[in-house]
Formats: C-alpha cells, structure tokens, sequence
C-alpha cells in the first residue's frame, strides 16, 4: 500500500511530512537523508508486510509495534536498522486491510523513484 506524503515544515534538522488524510502520521526524516536521497517536497511511503515485498532502492526499514492510541498504532523501527525515521504512526483501519499485526516494513522514496503498485490517491 502506497501514501503520497507531503513537506509541512522544516527545521535545521529534520523535515516534517503529512499525509493528507491522516493515515499515516507525521513522519520526521534527517535533513541529510533527505539530501542524499534526494527527497524535495514530497515522499511516497508504501508499507508492506516483510521488506522482501518491497523493491530495494530508497529507504527500507522494519518496524516493530510499540504502542497503541484510539486511532493509530505506533511501530518503532527495529534495532537492527539505520533509525533514520525512529517511529510512524499508522491507522488501525490500514493495518486491518493489509492484514499487519506486529511488524510492518516500510520504504521511503522521492515519488519519481518508487516502483511496483499505482500510488493510491485516496
């Protein structure tokens, strides 16, 4: 499953981008990686059940479930990753219709990179 995510606002260290209807929650990326990756004003995140479902170019990491609000559940990235993102927040509506529980891989990529499935435009 695929989300167009778009830059709020900056700081000097990070980038805060938003969904538009509140799938997902606020994701903070380092500016470096943003650079690096060459990252503008929006990202596509696409989730999935294992990484091995993902194509391997941008950001890839693992997350595992940590906490739970009314709305969302919050996954924190693994141990064995980079932590470039740290934590995403995402509708328990999403993880019912992808069937993701516990973990859930994630992949971040400038939108003329990603590859795979149609980007859902909500």
């Amino acid at each position: 499953m695929e989300f167009i995510m778009r830059l709020k606002k900056t700081t000097k260290c990070k980038a805060c981008f938003k969904e538009n209807m509140d799938r997902i929650g606020r994701i903070y990326l380092p500016i470096p990686l943003l650079e690096k990756m060459n990252i503008g004003s929006e990202i596509v995140l696409q989730l999935a059940p294992d990484k091995s479902h993902l194509s391997q170019s941008g950001y890839i990491a693992k997350f595992v479930k940590d906490k739970e609000t009314a709305k969302k559940i919050r996954f924190t990235e693994g141990i064995e990753e980079k932590g470039e993102i740290g934590c995403i927040y995402i509708n328990k509506n999403i993880l019912e219709h992808i069937g993701i529980e516990h973990e859930i891989a994630v992949r971040i990529v400038p939108p003329e990179e990603y590859g795979g499935a149609v980007v859902d435009e909500g």
